[in-house]
């Protein structure tokens, strides 16, 4: 299973190329596609701060009908407080909303896809593929 980040999900709801590309090309693979519930925090959160909420509302509405969407449990979670715990003994702080997207997507053996390779590379038996 794939899970796609949340610049990934933007960039393809912008219509951006690269990113249509991408999503294409692993539906055209028939890969379980799916989203964090922390992703789709950050499109809602998106959506209502911006110029167009009906709008973006609705893109984000209509892209979340054809995924997987992954929430925390208590495997995530107990991979975010030892990640979380490893990394900041490390010295090597990350975001709190990306360790969590990690966590997710860790206990669900998915691969996160993203563009944001310097937010997880840290993270430990983290899967990800670069878009």
């Amino acid at each position: 299973m794939y899970c796609l980040d949340t610049d990934l999900v933007i960039s393809f709801l912008r219509g951006y190329a690269d990113a249509v590309k991408k999503v294409v090309q692993l539906q055209r693979s028939s890969a379980d596609l799916s989203i964090t519930s922390i992703t789709l925090c950050e499109l809602y959160r998106g959506a209502f701060l911006s110029s167009d909420k009906e709008k973006n509302l609705s893109l984000a509405n209509q892209f979340i009908e054809g995924v997987t969407l992954l929430t925390q449990d208590k495997l995530s979670c107990l991979f975010f407080g030892q990640d979380y715990a490893l990394l900041k003994n490390k010295g090597l702080q990350t975001g709190e909303m990306d360790l969590m997207i990690a966590s997710i997507c860790k206990a669900h053996d998915c691969v996160l896809v993203t563009r944001n390779i310097k937010d997880f590379r840290n993270i430990p038996n983290l899967m990800i593929e670069k878009w």
